[in-house]
C-alpha cells in the first residue's frame, strides 16, 4: 500500500467536496429571484446566471472523486465501483443541467443511490468509529431519498417541514460530510 496515493486520494476527495459545497452556498446567495433552500432543488442553481457555480463545481467534484477512487482502486472492488458511479453521476449532473430533463434525472438518481451505498460499503474498509458513522451516513441518506421520492409521488406530506429542497439536501449533504471524513481517514498516516 502506497501511503502517498492514499493521501493524494484523500486530498482530492476533500478538495472536490469543499469546492462543491462552497459553490452551492455562493450560488444560493447570488441566485437572482426568489430561491428557497426548502422549496428549490440544488439543481435549480444549475440554470441561469448561477449555472457556472453549480455545473462547473459538480464536474470538478466528479473528476476529483473519479481520480481519487482510481488511486485507491485496490482497496475494495464494490466500494470503488460505487465511487466511480457516484463520480459519473456528478459529472453528468454538471454537464446536463435540469433543463436536460431525462439525462439530468438519470445522473441525479445515480449519485443519489451510488453515493450512499458507497458510504455504507466503506464499513468494511474503515475502522471504528468511522466504520459505524459511514454506514449511518449512508443509511440516513438513503432514508431521506426514499422519503423524498415518496413525497413527490404521493399527496402525503412527509417532508418534516423541510420541503422537497430540504429533503434533497438531507440525501446529499450526509454524503458530502461522509466524504470529508473519509478524506481525513485516507490522509491520516497509517501505522506500519
Amino acid at each position: 500500500m502506497n501511503a502517498d496515493k492514499y493521501k493524494l486520494a484523500g486530498a482530492l476527495f476533500f478538495i472536490g467536496v469543499a469546492q462543491l459545497v462552497l459553490a452551492i452556498m455562493l450560488a444560493e446567495a447570488y441566485y437572482q429571484g426568489p430561491y428557497s433552500v426548502s422549496a428549490n432543488a440544488i439543481s435549480d442553481l444549475g440554470v441561469g446566471p448561477t449555472a457556472p457555480w453549480l455545473n462547473y463545481s459538480m464536474v470538478i467534484f466528479g473528476l476529483a472523486l473519479f481520480a481519487g477512487a482510481y488511486l485507491i482502486r485496490e482497496i475494495d472492488t464494490a466500494f470503488i465501483l460505487l465511487l466511480f458511479l457516484t463520480s459519473i453521476g456528478a459529472v453528468g449532473i454538471g454537464l446536463f443541467p435540469e433543463t436536460s430533463a431525462g439525462m439530468h434525472s438519470a445522473f441525479s438518481i445515480l449519485i443519489f443511490i451510488a453515493g450512499p451505498l458507497a458510504a455504507i460499503s466503506a464499513y468494511k474498509i474503515t475502522h471504528s468509529p468511522l466504520r459505524q458513522l459511514s454506514a449511518l451516513a449512508g443509511a440516513f441518506s438513503l432514508t431521506f431519498l426514499l422519503l423524498y421520492v415518496l413525497g413527490k409521488a404521493t399527496p402525503i406530506n412527509i417532508s418534516f417541514g423541510l420541503g422537497l429542497g430540504g429533503m434533497e439536501r438531507m440525501n446529499v449533504y450526509p454524503l458530502y460530510l461522509w466524504l470529508l471524513c473519509f478524506a481525513g481517514f485516507l490522509m491520516t498516516p497509517r501505522k506500519k
